[in-house]
């Protein structure tokens, strides 16, 4: 709070430009309190500029916000229009209030005239008002992304014709899980297992490796929040991938899972024990056979595998030269790809 208002709210603009955020509507905590003079501060802050369709200053959008944006969102384009809740107190600053559903309209058919294939609606209006704005823009915003009452929908709301959902406050929804993930480095556990799914997800090849060192603790059920995720793994490792041939797989694979290695110890993990190596795409039978798609690992053909640095490079214990092909994902680290993994599958992951 001290820091926000030492910088009259731009410091949680430049916090939500940290966070790499693609799109963010004008709230009422800066122009409640000091007017409209600060937006041009908070979209330098934020480092694009933040949308605002329903209130104007002076006849016009307010200077340092744009009624709406046009984003790239892999091969689509997808426009964003923003709406916030009106206060009495607003008039005091110049401001004037728009009609919601005709300035929000107008703004979805030109973001479809340029090109955009989806229109989402961000309010902070909050949730009782986002139900009310939902029935008349049916067929002009694809979808509502609420805020303002701080309301969790775990599952969206779909009852008044234009699905919205909100996240709920203070960060406290990255994901759910369905049931508590356990940790052990001697054999196979739940949250190495969930991690090599993540690496598996965010670099997609046949196959993801992973040592149980990377993880410190396990992950409750139900709601995972931030410090759940630091929690079970502060791993600076970054995600890498390489190509691999059978032969070379099954015997990382296969040194990887035993008692042998888990007890292991090297300086690159400050003395902790390597633990069981988890692996993602596989499935390893209780006598020793590895398959992949339902097919016998072959030992000619070439995989393209996925792990972090300490797997895949001259540091690991598996390899003795380095692949060709080898690629490093950095900046990313081991907690942040296990927050984007969770924040990409909130309705549960197993």
């Amino acid at each position: 709070m001290r820091l926000s208002a030492l910088t009259y709210g731009a410091a949680s603009w430049r916090l939500l430009g940290a966070a790499a955020v693609d799109a963010a509507v004008l709230g009422n905590g800066g122009l409640l309190r000091y007017g409209p003079d600060v937006v041009p501060r908070y979209r330098d802050g934020l480092g694009t500029t933040p949308v605002l369709a329903t209130i104007e200053h002076d006849g016009a959008v307010i200077e340092g916000a744009a009624a709406s944006v046009l984003l790239t969102a892999g091969d689509r384009l997808v426009g964003v229009v923003g709406a916030t809740a009106w206060f009495p107190e607003y008039p005091a600053f110049g401001l004037v209030h728009r009609d919601e559903v005709e300035a929000i309209t107008a703004e979805a058919t030109s973001l479809r005239e340029r090109g955009a294939q989806v229109v989402v609606l961000l309010s902070h209006c909050g949730y009782p008002h986002d139900l009310e704005l939902a029935g008349p823009l049916v067929g002009v915003v694809d979808l509502i992304v609420g805020g303002h009452s701080h309301t969790a929908l775990p599952h969206g709301d779909r009852s008044a014709g234009v699905p919205f959902t909100q996240a709920g406050q203070y960060a406290e929804h990255l994901g759910t899980l369905p049931e508590a993930l356990d940790l052990s480095l001697e054999r196979e556990c739940g949250v190495a297992n969930l991690l090599a799914e993540a690496l598996l997800w965010k670099h997609p090849g046949d196959v993801a490796v992973l040592m149980a060192a990377h993880c410190a603790d396990g992950l409750p059920a139900g709601v995972v929040r931030r410090g759940d995720v630091w929690a079970a793994t502060s791993s600076p490792a970054n995600p890498a991938t390489a190509t691999l041939s059978g032969a070379d797989l099954r015997s990382m694979i296969t040194s990887g899972r035993t008692r042998e290695h888990a007890r292991a110890t090297r300086r690159s993990f400050r003395g902790r024990p390597y633990g069981l190596l988890h692996v993602a795409g596989a499935q390893i039978g209780v006598d020793g056979t590895i398959t992949m798609g339902g097919e016998p690992l072959d030992d000619a053909r070439a995989y393209r595998v996925t792990g972090t640095d300490s797997e895949l490079t001259s540091y690991s214990p598996f390899v003795e030269e380095e692949p060709g092909d080898l690629v490093l994902h950095t900046p990313m680290i081991m907690p942040e790809l296990l927050e984007a993994y969770l924040a990409a599958h909130p309705h549960g992951v197993s």
